[in-house]
């Protein structure tokens, strides 16, 4: 291949005799050949290597990720010669005047020569001197380089050494591919993708390992590592490497090498090693599996009426069954099981748990001995003993919360209280009954209630109940209240509380305004609970600090800011007490507010006004105290407090030593005198006070208690044997605000409880007499259209204007009715909902059945055209409504 000239040559210049081409073309095409064969063999054999070195390392070792990448990116760039070569020596070495320069290296003169001619061919200047002359130089050079031979000049060659390195690779990677062609072959895919997690190849294979193997906490455990059936390997030892212990070797027995593992009462990592295997397998000791759930499924008997199954927890290995029951045990183990066995009868088992057959329990106890082993192989150290005994069907209880033994009542006055009733086995109905005392009457009062009925799964019942004398039909007397409870069992009488003595006087109902007001009062008392709550939270935190942050001056004043917030917010409590006084004296001068509300309602006012006028105070004179003490509690000597009142005898003539108080002491804040009473007899032992510390003398200069008296000596000074017996610290200021303001804050949280009951009762009783309501109004209705039926009645539509317009009004009216009964229907709703009182429901219920609305809208339209049926429709209404204002306080439902 020859080397051409330019392209854009001046054609009249002259020229490289071709001879001198055709040398510098085969010079080229050595100097090619022979870089780029080195730079592919350099690039093949940087493959071969990186294969055998991940083969030979995978022998010893699993070969991480990271050093498999690094090896594949290395081999990447070794591949980079092969650009690096057709750049260096094909691109930077196709001209003539390049190749001049590259045989310059070697052949400094012919290179010089060829490079001189090379530029004066090209040289139009030289030529323009004397072209004659130029071309006698051109040939001089070309006959010059004939005899010379310019191959010799080309750089130096590592063919032979790359192509050695290549070919010994080529053979050695041939040889492993046939002798151990899986191992190389893994190696290959190893290499090729480092990413991927490619299983390392051994030529010991081991039935598969754990990860992680469970042991017996602090036991010896043997274990058998088994070869695989077809591993190429088998060495006479295996390996296992503990950390801190020396290697546990064990010999080939059979298939498989046993190690006795040593006890552990951690995790730890240990290392098998068996030919070219190699593992780390985690030992996690745990302790033998033990129960964690114990239930005894029983079927009661039939007079019960339980049809389904009663769980119980049976851990305590004793269970308690009433006589007749039938018993089926379920245990689960802390970890799944592989066989289980009752009485040593074995037994089904479902992943970690196992039960007996069914158990008929008579008037003799029953043993039961459960065992159980779990899929490692463990066994619980003990088998669990459960003993089954009859147990007698015993009488119900019944018992009453805030239901008062005696009171004086009006009739409309509502009583709250919680019935509560317990049996061993179901509540079957819990009620009242009641009767008059006083026998002047000419007919005795004699009636009861069912205030809830249970159930046969319902053990305890606690209802929230409610007396009311009217609802229950109770004229204004003297009468006795007991609650009574039955149970399930046949022919059982019932069981009755103590009698409970109430005096019923004429009632009277709440306003509807009142109710409004006091909810509007009962908010703004949460919103002071939840500013007390946020300023615990904070003291808690203040609290939590150590002794010193607190005598930090940020933290004093962030104490003195507590103590403003304290007292502001009690005052804030105290106005809001003052305003729900006069809330109070308001609704007991209105005739239509329960007197039993407004007692209930007063003794929750005197609670909020001691804790308005003294626990609150008292907390934030505690957090003041606390912020003002900081300089004691910074360990700075105080001055010497004045001598406090005292009084008893003292006998003790000594003083210890001591001297005068510091200097620095002498000046500040004055501490406030508490009376003593002193009984101290003397000591004929020395008194001796250079032993004490700064802190002990700290401890007797602190702030002063008033306690009962105690009788004490004159210390001889010996520091007793155990100090920290004897020191007991008084309560920190801040402690016992906090300690305040969590009784404070649980008392309002239960008046919170009670006001809530309360509003809610009052509610109840506003939709009834929005029901009344409703029903005066509809009986006005039916009165008017009475008084000009004479008028109206058969006459024309266009009839008296006076007449027409009275129909339209009444026809507007029950419009207005049909949108008013609709807004308390809503409210029942929202009612039940909260409260969840039945008679509620029944009465909705009714309401919607019986279409009031529709029925309402329809009778406005039929006023105008139809009078009489309009009268009996009205009246029916009127009666509708006020029978389903009397059933929201049916005696059978307890009343509101």
């Amino acid at each position: 291949m020859s080397v051409s000239a330019p392209s854009n040559r001046n054609p009249d210049l002259l020229s490289v005799p071709d001879s001198l081409q055709q040398q510098l073309s085969d010079f080229r095409s050595k100097v090619w050949t022979t870089k780029l064969a080195e730079a592919f063999a350099i690039a093949f054999a940087a493959v071969l290597i990186a294969f055998l070195t991940v083969f030979a390392v995978d022998r010893f070792w699993d070969t991480p990720a990271p050093i498999r990448m690094a090896i594949f990116v290395v081999t990447l760039a070794a591949w980079l010669v092969i650009p690096w070569a057709v750049h260096r020596w094909v691109w930077r070495h196709r001209r003539l005047d390049q190749l001049a320069r590259l045989l310059r290296v070697r052949e400094p003169n012919i290179g010089d020569q060829l490079l001189g001619v090379i530029e004066l061919a090209d040289s139009e200047t030289e030529q323009a001197r004397s072209r004659r002359l130029c071309e006698a130089a051109i040939e001089q050079v070309a006959q010059s380089a004939k005899t010379r031979d310019l191959n010799q000049a080309a750089p130096r060659s590592r063919v032979r050494l790359w192509g050695s390195v290549l070919a010994v690779t080529a053979l050695a990677a041939v040889v492993l591919g046939v002798v151990a062609g899986p191992a190389a072959k893994n190696a290959w895919a190893r290499l090729a993708a480092p990413w991927h997690d490619t299983p390392r190849y051994t030529f010991t294979e081991i039935d598969k390992l754990p990860e992680t193997m469970v042991i017996p906490h602090g036991e010896i455990v043997s274990w058998n590592v088994t070869l695989a059936a077809n591993s190429r390997w088998q060495p006479s030892t295996a390996t296992v490497e503990i950390p801190g212990m020396l290697p546990t070797v064990a010999k080939l027995d059979g298939d498989h090498y046993r190690f006795d593992l040593p006890a552990r009462t951690e995790m730890t990592e240990i290392k098998i090693r068996v030919g070219d295997f190699y593992q780390n397998v985690t030992l996690d000791p745990k302790i033998r599996p033990e129960l964690v759930a114990a239930d005894a499924s029983l079927q009661l008997p039939d007079y019960l009426q339980l049809p389904e199954l009663v769980q119980r927890d049976v851990r305590s290995g004793t269970l308690s069954a009433v006589e007749g029951s039938t018993v089926q045990v379920t245990a689960t183990a802390s970890r799944e099981l592989d066989s289980a066995a009752i009485n040593k009868q074995p037994v089904r088992v479902s992943k970690a748990s196992f039960g007996s057959e069914q158990v008929d329990v008579q008037d003799s106890a029953n043993e039961m001995l459960l065992s159980w082993k779990d899929r490692f192989g463990l066994a619980a150290r003990e088998p669990f003993e459960l003993s089954i005994k009859p147990l007698v069907d015993e009488p119900p209880s019944v018992v009453t919360q805030e239901f008062p033994r005696q009171a004086v009542l009006l009739d409309t006055e509502q009583l709250n209280f919680q019935a509560l009733s317990a049996d061993d086995f179901g509540v079957k109905r819990i009620g009242m009954v009641w009767k008059g005392l006083d026998d002047r009457l000419a007919k005795s009062t004699v009636g009861e209630k069912v205030l809830a009925v249970g159930g046969p799964d319902q053990s305890s019942v606690q209802v929230p109940a409610t007396f009311s004398a009217k609802s229950l039909g109770i004229e204004p007397q003297a009468i006795e209240v007991r609650l009574w409870v039955e149970d399930f069992l046949p022919d059982r009488d019932r069981v009755y509380s103590a009698p409970h003595v109430f005096f019923v006087l004429t009632p009277e109902q709440h306003a509807i305004w009142v109710t409004n007001q006091l909810s509007k009062w009962h908010r703004a008392s949460l919103d002071v609970r939840d500013r007390e709550l946020r300023l615990f939270e904070r003291n808690k935190q203040l609290r939590a600090m150590t002794e010193t942050q607190l005598n930090d001056d940020d933290m004093r004043q962030e104490l003195r800011k507590q103590a403003g917030a304290e007292a502001a917010n009690g005052r804030r409590l105290a106005n809001l007490n003052k305003t729900g006084e006069d809330l109070l004296k308001m609704a007991a001068r209105n005739p239509e507010i329960g007197v039993g509300h407004l007692e209930r309602w007063a003794e929750m006012q005197q609670v909020l006004k001691d804790i308005a006028a003294n626990r609150m105070p008292s907390v934030s004179d505690l957090l003041s105290k606390a912020s003002a003490d900081s300089k004691v509690a910074r360990g700075e000597p105080s001055k010497p407090k004045p001598e406090s009142p005292k009084a008893g005898q003292s006998r003790d003539n000594k003083t210890a030593a001591g001297g005068d108080p510091p200097e620095d002491d002498k000046e500040g804040k004055e501490q406030p005198r508490v009376p003593t009473i002193a009984d101290r007899e003397s000591s004929l032992q020395p008194l001796d006070d250079a032993g004490e510390t700064p802190e002990e003398q700290a401890k007797k200069e602190s702030a002063p208690r008033l306690t009962l008296p105690n009788t004490t000596i004159a210390s001889p000074g010996k520091p007793p044997e155990n100090p920290e017996a004897c020191d007991v610290p008084e309560e920190a200021p801040v402690d016992e605000a906090i300690e305040e303001q969590a009784d404070l804050l649980a008392e309002f949280e239960k008046l919170a409880e009670e006001m809530n009951t309360i509003l809610a009762n009052l509610e109840g009783s506003t939709l009834l007499k929005r029901l009344k309501a409703a029903s005066r109004e509809q009986d006005q209705v039916a009165e008017k259209i009475s008084s000009r039926i004479d008028a109206v009645f058969g006459a024309s539509r266009f009839g008296m204007p006076d007449d027409r317009k009275m129909l339209d009004d009444l026809a507007e009216i029950e419009k207005k009715s049909s949108q008013t009964v609709s807004y308390i229907m809503d409210d029942m709703q929202s009612y039940f909902e909260r409260r969840r009182m039945t008679q509620f429901k029944t009465v909705l219920d009714e309401m919607r059945e019986a279409e009031v609305l529709t029925a309402l809208t329809e009778l406005g339209d039929e006023i105008p055209q139809k009078q009489g049926m309009s009268i009996a429709q009205a009246e029916y209404w009127s009666d509708t409504f006020d029978r389903w204002a009397d059933d929201l306080v049916d005696p059978a439902c307890g009343g509101m």
